[in-house]
């Protein structure tokens, strides 16, 4: 995979930074086509970093403690997608769609900073002949389980979608 034969935290750094560029991209996609193209890189970004963001935090995580690190881990992710759909309408009311994309934009820049000045020792496999392969981004053993995953996040942001509508509508 990726996140094995190359330095996790440059690709974790680089994923916030095309997330980051993506949502400055919804500033200036005028047209329907532009922002579903912008929305699929920066989905590409997000689902990348997501999985590299958990291959890192093991490499830190005990083996004693693996269950309790990866909850942990897992409870900010639900906390973050819980408060976020809120805090982007607040954000929104108070200082306009743009400057929140923009915000939004500089939180993940400095994040890639922060990450970028966090210790991590890389420890490069033998060197293989570099060739672009199809598979390195995708584990076509953990697609079942990936597709169960799929499944349960689209219910989930379906629902996450509704209650912040309602939430407005309140």
């Amino acid at each position: 995979m990726l996140a094995d034969r190359y330095n996790k935290k440059y690709i974790l750094a680089g994923t916030f930074l095309i997330t980051g560029i993506c949502t400055l991209g919804f500033c200036f996609a005028s047209q329907l086509i532009l922002l579903a193209l912008v929305r699929i890189l920066q989905g590409f970004s997000f689902g990348m970093s997501s999985t590299v963001n958990i291959s890192l935090a093991v490499e830190f995580i005990p083996e004693e403690r693996m269950g309790e690190g990866l909850g942990y881990l897992s409870i900010s992710n639900i906390i973050a997608a819980a408060i976020g759909p809120n805090c982007g309408l607040f954000f929104q009311r108070k200082i306009g769609i743009i400057s929140l994309f923009v915000m939004v934009s500089v939180i993940l820049s400095v994040g890639a900073c922060l990450l970028l000045a966090l210790p991590y020792r890389f420890v490069r496999p033998p060197k293989e002949k570099f060739v672009f392969r199809f598979r390195d981004f995708i584990s076509f053993k953990a697609f079942p389980y990936a597709l169960l995953t799929a499944v349960f996040s689209f219910s989930s942001g379906t629902v996450s979608s509704f209650l912040v509508l309602v939430g407005a509508e309140r």
